[in-house]
């Protein structure tokens, strides 16, 4: 099958709604990819036949399939297709104008409301989707520097992480200093920490404080139903332990209990992290666990093969 990728022209960059990374890894001259890109690459090794449509003079270029990377952001639907005899797509999130949905033969998202939404519009088929891990692992020290990161964007549509975060701050845990506590945010604190508690915020890169951790914590929000971000997962491909909100789209993916830990409320996270850090071998097992799992049904040659077995149904 011959495939276009095509990125919408709305796209601020190239990595989807993820956050930025540094400059050198997120540039794919040096080999790094976003995990969809990843994916779609990996279709090559599959048969398919896959390349860029990123100019105006390939539009007439003929193909089997032209995949839209972002189909949230796109402003305009292509209505010649770009020469392409069908049209699929990711959607992360719900777009401005959902009627461009139904212009889809297929539509991959891991939003239950994004599904919907192009199914009722009329695409042709909705699938969920995960668009799986990021190729690049950070190096994992000899002895983790941090017990518990708790990880997340914080800002407009994130309440609930905001309050967690406040309420794991105030814990014993934090104000006795009985484990160092390390924030990877993509913005400042919320105002309601309290000045002298015994926190850590750290300007490092987030993948490289996860990977430094034995615990790394997700917090889920309604407005990012995608789930943990690409930094969550390279530190489980790292070999920390990941305790995660028990809403989040990971219990779909990775098994509770054996490959993920998960917690319920304010006090559950609280307890859960005092469970795990004392119980080091049953912690370890489930990071090494949920590291194996994520090779197997994440990386990208996984994910293509999934996608694949798709677009082969179309």
């Amino acid at each position: 099958m011959k495939i276009k990728v095509f990125q919408a022209p709305a796209a601020e960059s190239g990595n989807l709604s993820y956050p930025a990374l540094p400059a050198e890894r997120n540039d794919r001259a040096s080999g790094w990819l976003p995990p969809l890109a990843a994916t779609l690459a990996a279709l090559r090794e599959l048969g398919h036949g896959v390349r860029r449509d990123e100019i105006a003079e390939d539009r007439d270029s003929a193909c089997d399939l032209l995949f839209v990377e972002d189909a949230a952001r796109l402003d305009v639907l292509p209505a010649d297709r770009r020469g392409a005899r069908l049209l699929a797509g990711y959607a992360e999130h719900l777009p401005d104008d959902v009627t461009l949905l139904g212009g889809f033969d297929l539509i991959l998202s891991p939003d239950p409301a994004v599904r919907a939404a192009a199914t009722a519009a009329g695409a042709g088929r909705a699938e969920a989707w995960f668009p799986g891990a990021a190729p690049y692992t950070p190096a994992r020290p000899a002895a983790p520097a941090l017990d518990v990161v708790f990880a997340g964007r914080i800002g407009k549509g994130t309440a609930v992480r905001s309050k967690r975060l406040v309420e794991l701050a105030k814990a014993p845990l934090g104000l006795r200093g009985e484990f160092t506590i390390g924030y990877a945010l993509t913005a400042p604190p919320p105002p309601d920490l309290a000045a002298g508690i015994a926190m850590h915020l750290e300007d490092a890169d987030p993948m490289d404080l996860l990977a430094r951790s034995r615990i790394a914590i997700h917090c889920r929000e309604d407005s990012d139903p995608a789930g943990p971000t690409r930094d969550m997962l390279a530190a489980l491909a790292a070999g920390a332990m990941l305790l995660i909100d028990q809403g989040d789209w990971l219990r779909g993916v990775l098994e509770p209990g054996t490959e993920v830990a998960t917690y319920f409320g304010a006090q559950g996270l609280i307890d859960a992290v005092y469970r795990h850090l004392a119980d080091e071998e049953g912690r370890r097992a489930i990071a090494e666990a949920g590291r194996k799992a994520l090779v197997r049904r994440l990386s990208p040659g996984a994910r293509a093969a999934a996608l694949d077995g798709l677009l082969r149904r179309l």
